[in-house]
């Protein structure tokens, strides 16, 4: 009960077993405790369980407890998940959205919000500088929510530059990055478009308001469809992949950590713990192994560990070299 009016919006039933190290017959004990025996002047029970999709969710029944300034934290600290780019019409977007959601509290909620921008802060890893973009952002967010088609002149890494006739689905931030996310009538399948490799944007001309060519936002579209089973931005079929913990030291620090839907925990028949996952593409992957070496092995598949193994060897050379360069100049 402390800790649910720091989830106003539901607590759900998974992430409290793990808080508390307890069944689901446990918790379900618990909460019908709760709803028993903790009630208002009414004898109306003060929390209630909401279903979100197939999740279970707890939370405090409208009214109950000092809601507002509590919403209102909850608001800050998700737009501050999305204030990494400093000097961008989104930045400038989510600060105007705050600044709305505070005009419509009430008065004697505001004081208690001052300061919440040095309380809680969001620090982008190594995240893009994505100032020189910013018109081009502005137009793919009028575009997603307009829900009009952009011709999208984009250059690949590893490719020629392509225009694209592409329908925008969702403006989706990664690991410091922007991505648009949308179907491209080129070859009609779901694409990851850089924002920072669009080159120009412009809007696609067809008979809608404007002039510009709608489309109807699909039903059937949901972005965790094209990212539960990835492990980075790079599509592909699904490879199984074993790795080898080392020491129980990473074991406890992966464990608490959520590093792809799939993943599991099992013991080796060569005494370690054996994480496994089943992801599509392995390029991120890849170098995010490289960042836990020498505390993981990978096992399979074997074209993985023959990557890995193969920029160690690169980079152990490298540093070869210049250990003997800097031994000789004495």
């Amino acid at each position: 009960m402390h800790e649910l009016p720091a989830h106003p919006h539901g607590w759900s039933f998974d992430a409290i077993q793990r808080q508390l190290s307890i069944g689901e017959r446990t918790l379900l004990r618990y909460v019908e405790a709760c709803k028993s025996e903790l009630v208002d002047a009414r004898g109306e029970p003060l929390l209630e369980v909401v279903q979100r999709g197939t999740r279970r969710m707890l939370r405090l029944k409208d009214g109950a407890g000092d809601g507002a300034p509590l919403s209102a934290v909850s608001t800050f600290f998700t737009l501050a998940m999305v204030r990494f780019l400093e000097g961008t019409v989104l930045k400038e977007s989510v600060d105007t959205l705050w600044d709305k959601m505070l005009e419509g509290l009430p008065p004697s909620a505001r004081p208690r919000l001052s300061n919440l921008d040095r309380k809680f802060r969001s620090i982008a890893f190594v995240a893009n500088d994505d100032a020189e973009h910013r018109e081009i952002i502005d137009q793919v967010i009028q575009a997603v929510v307009g829900e009009y088609r952009l011709s999208v002149d984009y250059l690949p890494g590893d490719a020629d530059a392509t225009v694209y006739d592409f329908e925008p689905y969702t403006l989706l931030s990664h690991r410091g990055s922007l991505w648009l996310v949308g179907r491209t009538h080129l070859s009609d399948r779901i694409l990851w478009l850089a924002v920072d490799r669009i080159r120009g944007v412009k809007p696609t001309p067809g008979d809608g308001p404007h002039g510009r060519a709608r489309f109807t936002y699909p039903r059937d579209f949901h972005p965790e469809q094209y990212t539960d089973g990835m492990f980075g931005e790079v599509d592909g079929p699904e490879i199984d992949v074993e790795l080898a913990i080392e020491n129980p030291q990473t074991e406890a620090y992966l464990r608490k950590r959520m590093i792809h839907p799939t993943q599991r925990f099992m013991p080796g028949s060569d005494g370690r713990t054996h994480l496994l996952l089943s992801v599509r593409g392995t390029a991120e992957l890849t170098n995010w192994i490289m960042s836990l070496t020498p505390w993981i092995e990978v096992i399979r598949p074997s074209e993985l560990r023959l990557e890995v193994a193969r920029r160690l060897e690169a980079a152990a050379a490298s540093y070869t070299c210049r250990h003997e360069a800097i031994a000789t100049r004495g």
